[in-house]
């Protein structure tokens, strides 16, 4: 494990001062591993992006998280074999990726515009109406009605985020 452990502070370039938990492998004062201690991990990608400094982010959102993520590790020098490896494809799949990312696309996908009958159940529901009041004037059952406000909701909570 130690050996390991050395290797992938030479390989990542860290400082072998670096004080390690014995029983997580992890940096102390870290509540998480570095983004690339586990190579092929699929979690965000985001993180790896902070470090990049010749690609802004405005730049790359229109890109799936694993060309972000490729495209990342090439600008900060890193080979296209140790890509290839790192997220456990061929290194002919990651030269595609990379020439993939320069064919022009829609961009993001547009908002989601709620339906007529999802602005009414909400108009209704903040004016006090039952979900069995509002479901006999569609002719729908109330279970209906909860499941198209549950669905307004969520996606209005979506719009919040983005």
């Amino acid at each position: 494990m130690k050996e390991r452990r050395r290797r992938y502070q030479a390989v990542n370039g860290l400082a072998s001062e670096t004080k390690w938990r014995k029983d997580l492998s992890i940096p102390s004062g870290r509540c998480m591993a570095p983004r690339d201690f586990v190579p092929g991990s699929r979690s965000d990608s985001l993180r790896l992006l902070q470090h990049t400094k010749e690609t802004p982010l405005t730049s790359l959102t229109h890109l799936r998280p694993l060309e972000r993520r490729v495209l990342a590790m090439r600008d900060e020098g890193i080979a296209i074999d140790e890509i290839a490896r790192r997220i456990r494809r061929s290194p002919a799949h990651v030269d595609r990726v990379i020439a993939w990312t320069d064919i022009p696309r829609a961009g993001p996908p547009t908002k989601r515009t709620p339906r007529a009958i999802e602005r009414r159940v909400l108009i209704l529901r903040a004016k006090g109406e039952s979900h069995e009041e509002i479901g006999s004037r569609f002719r729908r059952s109330a279970q209906f009605i909860r499941q198209v406000e549950g669905l307004a909701h969520y996606t209005q909570g979506l719009d919040l985020l983005s």
